[in-house]
């Protein structure tokens, strides 16, 4: 089966803080989150991208990552993946933003699994609103790890500096039997394609 279409999500870069914490006596503390919201885009034909319907949200502590991802275009019915890429040095990166591949090594870059899911009918295409989130010190418990780098996923402490870009790949309609090997439900869900690779299945 060959993927049918690559759905990439905007760099998020860290902004201004959007949420504050009160200390003990009422007074507003230092910010400790931000949040930051960015359209998506196709990326399936290369630069330059075209929009898609929906959208991404990021919220950052030092130590947490937490990822909101809403898309409206997709093919109902079809299993999507969906990837984090967390650049732990993005000073030193080729391009600004990073350039994926290329800047994985220089990036210290760490790419893994976020989640798989099955595009729910509706409106002109099929929908998907999902939440994932990682820990400092790993990727989530029990992820996939792709490219481990320096640091796998998220180094304590870098949460604001770190580069983070999220990526969504279409499976197709998985169309083997329930045994978990290549081609069924359970495996094209639980076992990501490595992005950029052609689907040989």
């Amino acid at each position: 089966m060959n993927r049918k279409l690559i759905r990439g999500l905007l760099v998020l870069i860290a902004s201004s803080p959007l949420f504050a914490v009160a200390d003990n006596d009422g007074h507003a503390a230092v910010a400790r989150r931000t949040f930051q919201s960015s359209a998506i885009a196709d990326i399936s034909k290369g630069q330059p991208f075209t929009p898609a319907a929906g959208a991404a949200f990021l919220v950052r502590s030092r130590s947490h990552l937490q990822a909101r991802l809403m898309v409206a275009d997709l093919i109902a019915g079809d299993a999507y993946t969906v990837w984090w890429m967390v650049f732990d040095k993005p000073s030193a990166c080729s391009t600004h933003p990073c350039t994926p591949g290329v800047d994985f090594g220089p990036g210290h870059a760490a790419v893994f699994f976020g989640t798989g899911v099955i595009a729910a009918a509706g409106g002109k295409g099929g929908v998907v609103n999902v939440v994932f989130d990682t820990q400092a010190g790993g990727p989530p418990t029990g992820a996939v790890v792709l490219i481990p780098g320096p640091e796998i996923g998220l180094r304590a402490g870098r949460g604001f500096a770190t580069e983070v870009h999220l990526l969504m790949i279409d499976h197709g309609v998985p169309t083997a039997d329930f045994l978990s090997n290549p081609g069924t439900w359970a495996f094209e869900l639980t076992h990501p394609i490595p992005p950029g690779q052609a689907d040989v299945r």
